[in-house]
């Protein structure tokens, strides 16, 4: 199954495809963003045919300046109307770049208005995740001068989404 099924952000986006048709949901567009570099083929062999029609898969990394080609935000603003339903999936391994999208979003009402359901991987101290091998501060190089959050930041963070009207939910 290739890099749907096995990470690389496909097992969550079928996550989201499956829990959302449970909803009777389904989405007209998905937004990827995946830095590892993939071919033609290789997306083309893996992404189910239902979910292909309306991907749209950017093999680049995500680049967290204001208006920025590679912002996800920046996309967000010219796609999306208050009528649309949007679910945005903040997780892309980058402790910095995570927090700079979120900051984006509590410092613009306009953007976030635009957003009505939002997943985030926090990366908090002493998360009960590390126990299961969760702990991308220690993995990853451009995140080890990064400062993750205390739990307690974490909830007032989500608690400022949430005020926003965004229903914020973590990750993991």
């Amino acid at each position: 199954m290739g890099l749907w099924s096995k990470g690389k952000g496909g097992s969550s986006q079928d996550w989201f495809i499956e829990a959302y048709r449970r909803q009777n949901i389904s989405f007209d567009k998905i937004f990827a963003w995946e830095p590892t570099p993939h071919t033609e083929e290789e997306i083309g062999a893996n992404v189910p045919p239902a979910v292909r029609e309306v991907l749209h898969y950017f093999n680049v990394a995500v680049d967290p300046a204001p208006g920025a080609q590679n912002n996800p935000l920046r996309l967000l603003r010219e796609v999306a109307c208050a009528d649309d339903f949007v679910v945005f999936k903040v997780d892309v391994d980058a402790i910095t770049v995570e927090a700079t999208l979120i900051e984006q979003i509590l410092a613009d009402n306009a953007l976030s208005g635009l957003i009505d359901e939002l997943y985030f991987e926090d990366h908090v101290v002493d998360s009960p995740m590390v126990e299961r091998g969760w702990d991308i501060t220690l993995r990853e190089p451009h995140n080890r001068r990064a400062k993750p959050r205390l739990l307690s930041e974490s909830y007032r963070l989500f608690q400022l989404l949430r005020m926003r009207g965004i229903r914020a939910h973590s990750w993991v």
